[in-house]
């Protein structure tokens, strides 16, 4: 499967168990001028309660799946203020996309913690400031004189990066 970034409008978010493991999931339709996909996120039943039917979205994942049963599996999904009917046939055209200007940190996966939970966990201790309490280690003439960022700054950065 590819990785794609589609623009549409959220549509039937719910929570539910996989048929045959009874895995906790949660699922959704998103849906533009040309089409419908699923999106569907293992193991974060919780992202149901997240979406609401009728947002707009940017939704980037890996396709997945077979013939008319295709969905994108754990899409990172962010609200955006394009209407879906203002970015024609985004779902199953050809051709190249604008390239996202953000960037997420990928983390590793393991039961319990998906790398979404990851990622929205961070965001809240950024936002929280809980960084900025961090004694640096590394003396700051040390930091200077091999210009070297501050643990607080390198925290951000690797956790939150941006493009140049």
């Amino acid at each position: 499967g590819s990785e794609v970034t589609l623009y549409g409008t959220i549509r039937k978010p719910e929570a539910k168990k996989s048929w045959k493991t009874k895995r906790p999931m949660a699922e959704a339709w998103l849906e533009d001028a040309s089409g419908r996909i699923k999106l569907r996120w293992f193991s974060q039943p919780y992202i149901a309660k997240m979406l609401q039917d009728g947002m707009v979205v940017r939704a980037t994942g890996k396709v997945t799946g077979t013939g008319a049963s295709l969905y994108l599996a754990n899409p990172e999904i962010d609200r955006t203020p394009i209407a879906p009917d203002e970015v024609h046939d985004t779902l199953f055209a050809e051709g190249d996309m604008p390239e996202s200007d953000q960037l997420f940190a990928i983390y590793p996966e393991s039961k319990g913690v998906s790398s979404l939970w990851f990622l929205h966990a961070m965001r809240r201790l950024f936002e929280a400031k809980v960084h900025e309490t961090i004694k640096d280690p590394i003396p700051e003439e040390i930091l200077k004189k091999y210009n070297l960022p501050g643990t607080r700054s390198a925290l951000v950065w690797i956790h939150r990066p941006e493009k140049t």
